[in-house]
């Protein structure tokens, strides 16, 4: 489950190459387009330059915190712990 959990958050991010971006595309209002599609030849670059800094690991600590809570959680409710 954590690990459901944490490939969510790392896909759910704005960038072109993921899934997050395909929702901003589809909510942004039309005079963002140009904006939004001039961003997309630039999504692996900024992909990389995020995982390599280590700031993806900032970004996905949200997501893992709350899968370890939910996994807590469910282990009271189920008597597993």
């Amino acid at each position: 489950m954590l690990v459901n959990v944490v490939l969510f958050t790392f896909n759910a991010l704005p960038i072109p190459p993921l899934d997050g971006f395909g929702v901003l595309e589809s909510l942004a209002p039309a005079s963002l387009m140009p904006l939004v599609a001039a961003a997309r030849p630039l999504g692996w670059v900024l992909l990389l330059v995020l995982i390599a800094s280590g700031v993806m690991t900032y970004v996905l600590l949200p997501g893992y915190f709350a899968a370890l809570l939910l996994n807590v959680l469910v282990a009271l409710m189920t008597g597993w712990a």
